[in-house]
């Protein structure tokens, strides 16, 4: 839950994993926050889906192996031709 300004639209997925309200509209950042409040069912439904994305696309053994393509696409830019 945020507003949608910066890297957070990147990380909430709106009705997936949170909210996204207008930058800088505290009234709607308020009702969002009292919306999830209000309704557990649909909060820890938000909130297993933050854990299933998290582990699913920003695991140890993703995050190293992606930084292993890097470093590889890097060493072999510098290779002569």
């Amino acid at each position: 839950m945020g507003f949608a300004v910066g890297g957070i639209p990147d990380m909430v997925r709106p009705g997936i994993t949170g909210l996204l309200v207008t930058p800088q509209e505290v009234s709607g950042l308020s009702a969002a926050i009292g919306e999830l409040l209000r309704d557990p069912v649909r909060r820890a439904d938000k909130a297993r889906n933050c854990r299933r994305i998290a582990v699913e696309e920003y695991g140890l053994e993703l995050q190293a192996r992606r930084y292993l393509d890097i470093y590889e696409t890097q060493v072999n830019a510098q290779r002569p031709q």
